[in-house]
């Protein structure tokens, strides 16, 4: 300070609570096997952010979305609703292949915003452009 001489030190705490967008990628061209694989990695991501105190915001690209907070039972209700998550087989190649494209890429796109995303070495090759920005977990 130029009154007293004296070195003035301010530090910033972040008082906010930290967000983790967590996306586990879940498309039915990844199969049974990559979908059971991603959402195994997306749950010890999940709980290692709530351990850490960050809220953690989980969505699936099959639609599922929810909010978990830290603290005693948050652990629990994260994988509680990854347990609850529907894994599907791969669909028939025939139907809806003229439509099937666009819908997917258009409900990747509205993904963007996601901190970090888990998929499969194969889902990591046809992820959208706006998912390539952020953080990839690839799942084996």
């Amino acid at each position: 300070m130029a009154r007293t001489g004296d070195l003035l030190v301010r530090d910033f705490d972040d008082t906010g609570a930290r967000r983790l967008h967590l996306l586990a990628d879940i498309r039915s061209h990844l199969g049974a096997r990559g979908a059971e694989s991603v959402l195994a990695t997306a749950a010890g991501a999940g709980l290692a952010a709530l351990a850490a105190g960050t809220i953690v915001e989980f969505s699936t690209t099959g639609g599922d979305a929810i909010a978990v907070g830290p603290g005693p039972l948050g652990d629990l209700a994260l994988l509680r609703a990854i347990a609850a998550v529907a894994v599907e087989s791969l669909p028939d190649q025939h139907r809806h292949r003229a439509h099937r494209p666009h819908a997917v890429a258009e409900k990747m796109e509205s993904f963007a915003r996601a901190d970090l995303v888990v998929t499969t070495p194969g889902g990591a090759n046809s992820l959208p452009a706006a998912l390539r920005h952020g953080h990839l977990v690839i799942a084996t």
